[in-house]
C-alpha cells in the first residue's frame, strides 16, 4: 500500500514502504509517523466514516460462509430426473 501522505509532505516517504496504519480506522497508511501528522488535517474528515466501513467489513468476516467461490452449478438429467 502507498503513504497517503505521498506528495503533502516535503521530506520523500521513508523507504517507500507503508506499514503503519491510522489508529482510528486502520484503513489508511503511511510510511513514518511524521506522514502521518501532516495527513491527518486532510484525513480527520474521513476517519470516522472509514472506521465505520472497516467495522461492517469485520462483522462480514464473522458470516458462517464467504463468497469468494460461485456456488457450483449442478445439472440434472432432464430424462433421469423428471421420469
Amino acid at each position: 500500500m502507498e503513504c497517503a501522505a505521498k506528495g503533502l509532505a516535503a521530506e520523500p516517504c521513508a523507504g517507500g514502504v507503508a506499514d503503519r496504519r491510522c489508529g482510528g480506522c486502520g484503513a489508511v497508511a503511511y510510511c513514518s509517523r511524521v506522514h502521518q501528522i501532516i495527513h491527518w488535517r486532510v484525513h480527520k474528515e474521513e476517519c470516522e466514516r472509514f472506521a465505520e466501513q472497516m467495522r461492517h467489513i469485520n462483522a462480514l468476516s464473522q458470516f458462517p460462509f464467504t463468497f469468494l467461490e460461485p456456488p457450483a452449478l449442478v445439472l440434472f438429467c432432464t430424462h433421469c430426473f423428471f421420469s
